[in-house]
């Protein structure tokens, strides 16, 4: 698998292939590395708040909806934050 230095969006298509660093930060809220790159490989929505950080709102392995932080680091994308998504980050009704 090829590694990719940042992730965002084009055409809805998530870009981030592979994050090989998980940051310890990522594992205060308890959630499971597999379920951290699930969520990256399946998000439902993506967010760019700053420049260098993007994040992805996707579900665990038993569905259970989690925002996953990834920064861009000079030796690539780190996940930096996992936890179980807040209501700011998921979906609304009527799509928004």
């Amino acid at each position: 698998m090829s590694d990719k230095i940042t992730c965002g969006v084009a055409r809805s298509k998530v870009t981030c292939l592979r994050v090989p660093v998980i940051a310890g930060s990522a594992r205060k809220h308890g959630v499971n590395d597999e379920d951290m790159r699930h969520a990256l490989r399946n998000p439902i929505r993506v967010f760019e708040p700053d420049d260098g950080f993007t994040m992805f709102v996707g579900s665990a392995r038993d569905g259970t909806p989690i925002e996953v932080g990834v920064a861009d680091s000079e030796s690539g994308p780190v996940i930096v934050h996992a936890m179980p998504a807040r209501l700011k980050f998921l979906p609304r009704e009527g799509g928004q």
